[in-house]
């Protein structure tokens, strides 16, 4: 069955040329969508363009750091200046760049943490809003973490929870702004991943490798699904939230995660 839930749509998404981001747009174009895709860096931008066009899916690309508010500012622009409007954004990106003791976290990993993961999604919200107000509706999905209901705690101890700390502030204000969005017919939903096989797992290099301080402390690849995830579980869950199937659903997280009992919030 071939699905069409994005026909005449555009969508807006943030750190989408790897992993989630480039499998989600991969998918809303599939289904009819002209998709925004962006991230810092231009060769990244221009490959993952190429890729999406060569799978016959209308595409622009932009190079746009999520932090910095004149970037956020030109996606917008450039987004409506191509196609006059959008109507979904996912604010995929995030950053981790501290893997430790708590006590040992610099003011610049602080920063960067809490600016990418919660500062820059609110921002960006903000911003968009009178533009999806313009449209008469719109669909917004943020990225958070399994580990806020417990898997990191769980899983890697101390040594993530100043990642987790941001996503979880960023449940909470997705939870909480969707209730103002409501009435302009805006909905806010968050989609909160287990392990991925994506590059942020990996590392990067301004980021410490999350698989490799995992192996460090004897967690194997493993859950009830014996596994990580791969990107392509996951899009479909965003573009579930994405699409008016999720009509009655707002201020929502989703937790495709495996199986790991992520029964509590730390």
């Amino acid at each position: 069955m071939t699905l069409s839930r994005f026909a005449g749509r555009v969508a807006i998404l943030s750190g989408a040329t790897l992993g989630i981001g480039l499998a989600t747009a991969k998918r809303l174009g599939q289904e009819g969508c002209k998709v925004v895709i962006s991230s810092r860096k231009q060769k990244n931008v221009d490959d993952a363009v190429d890729y999406l066009k060569d799978e016959g899916i209308e595409v622009l690309g932009v190079v746009s750091n999520q932090r910095i508010k004149e970037d956020r500012h030109s996606l917008i622009q450039q987004t409506c200046a191509v196609f006059g409007g959008f109507d979904c954004l996912f604010i995929n990106a995030g950053a981790s760049p501290h893997i430790n003791n708590l006590l040992e976290i610099t003011e610049e990993q602080f920063d960067r943490t809490f600016d990418t993961n919660l500062k820059a999604n609110f921002q960006f919200i903000q911003e968009c809003v009178p533009y999806f107000v313009k449209r008469g509706a719109g669909s917004i999905v943020t990225n958070a973490t399994a580990g806020v209901y417990g898997a990191i705690e769980i899983l890697a101890g101390k040594h993530l929870l100043l990642y987790t700390w941001s996503k979880l502030c960023l449940v909470a204000m997705t939870q909480h702004i969707s209730r103002d969005c409501f009435d302009l017919n805006i909905r806010v939903n968050c989609v909160a991943p287990g392990g991925i096989h994506t590059q942020f797992l990996e590392g990067g290099a301004d980021m410490p490798s999350i698989k490799k301080l995992f192996a460090s402390i004897g967690l194997k690849e493993g859950s009830p699904s014996s596994r990580f995830g791969e990107p392509e579980e996951i899009f479909s869950t965003v573009a579930y939230l994405l699409s008016d199937d999720a009509s009655y659903v707002t201020g929502n997280c989703i937790i495709p995660c495996g199986g790991y009992p992520f029964n509590r919030v730390l």
